[in-house]
């Protein structure tokens, strides 16, 4: 083989698991990316495709709470194509995140690093959608010396509106829930899936809010939304999750077993649509039996990132064996909830609340 064809083949490679990368962290397979970066570091190849690749592995990185390695693979994805909006807002996303969980020395540095990542992304493409959406949220959220400006971010959802109406009017509802003007909800979610049938983050921001809780739960509703997105996007878990809860809520609990079998054939790797069905029926005191057998199958998997972790499930837990009579299991639970997230106020609740009960 050639120099000139190794390096070809080199290059395909790379590409491939870009390519690879990129579909597994579109479709929120966080676990399955993990292990992808895990094996394919350090990419090969040009530099174009090394780049995706980093800037996938960023957000992969991120999305686990790795704010550090998040932050090392977004800057080389910026270094080595310096050009690419994506990567400055990849940037803006890290150090925000950084942010919020650092020292208030510490977050001026971030706060600069944030609003120069974010100029230099719409500097380099002023329609991107994601810059866009960051600069709402960075002109709402910072305060005036950084920067700050909630007349400018009040402007920004229309500016987005006229490149994508969905993003644009999806913008606006995330706006109006900073705002506190929740009464706004509805009616915004109904015109960005008018905007966009076909949109799955449309149909799910409305699903959500009608499986929210009164006044606005709408379980009907709620599922036909979900069913949409699900029909869309049959790789994700969220709509399964939707299903199941709003089956059992409504007290159709075959249904709701038959959702939750649906997600695990649909989404192996990610059992949160069984945890939300377990939590549902908790709720409604029925069919306690399959929320026990779900909450245990919860646990025996380790939780995608952005699912609740293990702490949720034993609450969860705790709270079906306690009402199926099993108190001394409950508070062994429970506790361990306690331990693993001892600051959840609700956990904290039920903990004390299963103490006196059992004293």
């Amino acid at each position: 083989m050639t120099p000139r064809i190794a390096a070809a083949v080199a290059f395909a490679a790379a590409f491939a698991s870009a390519s690879e990368l990129g579909d597994l962290v579109e479709g929120l397979h966080w676990k399955r990316a993990q292990a992808l970066v895990e094996a394919r570091l350090p990419a090969s190849g040009g530099a174009s495709a090394k780049a995706d690749f980093l800037w996938r592995a960023s957000q992969v990185r991120l999305a686990h709470g790795d704010l550090e390695g998040a932050a090392k693979f977004a800057e080389q994805a910026a270094e080595l194509d310096p050009g690419n909006s994506t990567y400055q807002v990849q940037l803006f996303e890290v150090y925000g995140s950084q942010a919020e969980k650092a020292s208030l020395l510490r977050q001026a540095s971030l706060g600069r690093k944030c609003k120069k990542a974010l100029d230099r992304a719409l500097e380099l493409n002023r329609n991107d959608l994601d810059g866009l959406y960051g600069a709402m949220l960075f002109y709402y959220q910072a305060p005036g010396f950084f920067g700050g400006d909630k007349t400018k971010a009040r402007a920004i959802p229309a500016a987005m509106a006229a490149i994508d109406p969905v993003r644009g009017i999806l913008a606006e509802a995330r706006l109006a829930q900073m705002e506190g003007r929740l009464d706004r909800l509805e009616g915004i979610y109904l015109r960005a899936v008018e905007a966009g049938p076909a949109d799955y983050h449309a149909r799910m921001e409305l699903a959500n809010f009608y499986l929210s809780g009164t006044p606005n739960r709408k379980l009907h509703l709620a599922e036909n939304h979900a069913r949409e997105a699900s029909r869309l996007r049959p790789g994700r878990a969220a709509p399964y999750a939707i299903l199941a809860s709003a089956a059992a809520l409504a007290g159709r609990f075959a249904d709701a077993q038959r959702h939750v079998a649906a997600a695990v054939e649909a989404v192996p790797d990610n059992l949160a649509p069984q945890l939300a069905g377990a939590s549902a029926l908790i709720t409604t005191g029925a069919d306690l039996a399959s929320a026990e057998k779900w909450c245990r199958a919860y646990l025996a998997q380790r939780p995608q990132p952005d699912a609740p972790p293990h702490a949720i499930a034993r609450w969860r837990l705790a709270q079906a064996l306690a009402k199926l009579g099993r108190r001394a299991e409950a508070a062994r639970e429970i506790a361990e909830a306690r331990r693993l997230l001892p600051k959840h106020d609700g956990i904290r609740a039920d903990y004390e609340r299963l103490k006196s009960a059992r004293g």
